[in-house]
């Protein structure tokens, strides 16, 4: 079997699960009633509220609220159902004894592993680049606004795209070094969440892959965000390169 094909087959095998189709309502169902969220929020505030408080001037309502929510979401939501279906792919392998079968269809471990992550980065990231387009257009129907400086709304995506396929990138690395679900999620689930907060109270840490999700909120390109996206990618080629290693060392086994 050659790389072409179980490429072909991961993608089937993401399919046939329901993973991609899961992940691309979520993208939808966010992409298309934040804006409306948005927008009708202050006018029910206001019809539940006595006094002459006017909410239009404590929320905004508008194109650019309307897509950092959205950004938001996509952090919270979107990125726990991704990671946590990602913690799958190469655990199931190892559970249920199917790890041995690249030796039989003549493909080797080291070529299951990435393509198994880069289907899953490739689909996951097409996926949610559909859902900000989505969304930064129907928010600027919504509003009649499309004031939103494209470029960092580019810049936001970008910075959580890396974000994502670097904790995706752990998720892989652990799930070979733990075969521990249990082991692989709260790894991940610590670096995605904990970690951006913990060290964003330190003010010497300006750069790295936690410094991205300060992207969301629509900030232009800096030395550092450029700095963040080197040491992003720089951590994702050292954690593929680690999983490629190990498995190899299993292979041998």
């Amino acid at each position: 079997m050659t790389f072409k094909s179980y490429f072909y087959k991961e993608t089937l095998e993401l399919i046939r699960t329901y993973k991609l189709l899961i992940i691309g309502i979520i993208g939808l169902l966010f992409a298309f009633t934040t804006p409306v969220i948005t927008y009708f929020l202050p006018k029910i505030l206001e019809s539940q509220m006595s006094g002459d408080v006017d909410f239009s001037t404590l929320i905004q309502a508008n194109q650019t609220a309307s897509i950092q929510s959205f950004f938001g979401d996509l952090y919270e939501i979107m990125g726990l159902v991704i990671i946590i279906f990602s913690a799958k792919l190469i655990i199931h392998e190892f559970k249920s004894k199917r790890i041995v079968i690249p030796f039989t269809v003549g493909i080797n471990l080291k070529s299951m592993v990435i393509s198994k992550y880069l289907v899953y980065v490739v689909y996951t990231n097409i996926i949610v680049i559909l859902s900000i387009i989505i969304n930064y257009v129907y928010s600027g129907v919504v509003f009649n606004d499309f004031s939103t400086s494209i470029s960092m709304t580019a810049n936001s995506a970008l910075g959580f795209l890396l974000f994502l396929d670097f904790n995706i990138t752990l998720v892989f690395l652990m799930s070979i070094l733990t075969k521990s679900t249990f082991a692989v999620l709260t790894t991940t689930l610590i670096s995605y969440y904990i970690l951006p907060s913990l060290i964003s109270l330190f003010s010497f840490m300006k750069f790295g892959p936690y410094h991205l999700l300060q992207s969301l909120v629509l900030i232009p390109m800096t030395k550092y965000f450029i700095c963040s996206i080197i040491l992003s990618l720089l951590g994702i080629l050292i954690m593929l390169g680690l999983s490629v290693t190990f498995i190899k060392k299993f292979e041998l086994k």
